[in-house]
């Protein structure tokens, strides 16, 4: 039962979906739950299986908020060891 709970929302989720990289995640997904492998999913997705096992984990371990995209914020700025470098005498010109 649960099973088929789950193959709804994600059916709902993939229906729903405008960005395209989710929309993948979650068809990996729904092609898993009809029994597809890894390889059979990367092929039809157009991505490796090493790709297609990672969405599997992350939905395995975390549910639908584990396939969600996480963006990074790019650099933080200079550690407290980049700071000594620049102001090292020998690095001023």
């Amino acid at each position: 039962m649960q099973t088929t709970q789950t193959f709804i929302e994600i059916e709902s989720l993939m229906k729903k979906e405008k960005e395209r990289r989710m929309f993948e995640r979650y068809q990996a997904i729904f092609l898993h739950l009809k029994g597809k492998n890894a390889q059979e999913i990367a092929e039809i997705i157009g991505r490796t299986e090493r790709t297609v096992y990672k969405y599997l984990r992350a939905y395995r371990e975390a549910g639908v908020a584990g396939l969600q995209i996480n963006y990074s914020t790019g650099t933080t700025g200079t550690t407290e060891s980049d700071d000594r470098i620049l102001s090292s005498p020998r690095n001023r010109v």
